[in-house]
């Protein structure tokens, strides 16, 4: 089954509950929108190392523009952004002695990981009777940007990097808003990232190595806000 679908079985109680309420109207089409949104996701995949398990769990943002064509549809645009950091002590090889053994240092590193999603995106709506709620969502396949900065910091001297990428995904989700009036509503929302990043390339004092190990940008969240017709 569908992460975001048992996100919506845990939720559908409560949004129900409000169908009763009177006086909600939601607006009459067409109708432009504005979400917004904030929530914690957390990624998933087979190939994190130990020290980046941190990175996986981070705040998930996410503003979208829509035009209603129908009570039921709407066309529009995302933009999705994770955020997550780590701070971490690792072990840094300063060279080898006259004998040949390995001099080394502890040194702390920092890592601060972003990935953001643009696309376009069509939206979807199922109003209760009472035109009081709604269950809502979407999907959306668009351009995933990797964006990871790092700091080590060894012996007083601190070497700055970065780790960039991009890949091609698919955000989806599935939630409920129950509105406040004609123009605004609250919203929660259960969602799905599927992408996977086959090249990425770290920039360090001034060289560049690629990896072209694949490695999975997946995820899922929860999140909630608020939704505004404009």
């Amino acid at each position: 089954m569908p992460r975001s679908l048992l996100c919506l079985l845990l939720i559908a109680p409560s949004l129900w509950a409000q169908s009763t309420v009177d006086n909600m109207v939601t607006p009459t089409p067409p109708t432009i929108w504005l979400q917004l949104e904030v929530g914690a996701a957390k990624m998933y995949g087979p190939d994190v190392q130990s020290q980046e398990e941190p990175l996986t769990k981070g705040l998930e943002l996410q503003g979208a523009l829509g035009f209603h064509i129908s009570d039921q549809v709407a066309l529009g645009g995302i933009f999705n952004r994770y955020s997550s950091s780590n701070s971490y002590n690792t072990t840094v090889l300063l060279g080898y002695d006259y004998y040949g053994n390995p001099q080394t240092t502890t040194a702390s590193a920092k890592d601060d990981l972003s990935i953001k999603f643009f696309g376009p995106a069509l939206f979807f709506r199922n109003l209760n009777n009472s035109r009081s709620a709604a269950f809502v969502g979407f999907i959306s396949g668009g351009y995933v940007d990797y964006n990871d900065d790092g700091t080590v910091q060894a012996n007083g001297q601190t070497i700055s990097g970065k780790i960039t990428g991009n890949t091609f995904g698919l955000l989806t989700g599935i939630g409920g808003e129950i509105y406040l009036g004609p123009s605004a509503a609250i919203g929660v929302e259960c969602r799905s990232l599927t992408a996977t990043i086959s090249s990425r390339t770290l920039e360090m004092a001034g060289n560049s190595v690629t990896n072209t190990e694949k490695a999975s940008l997946s995820r899922i969240s929860i999140n909630a806000g608020l939704h505004l017709a404009l």
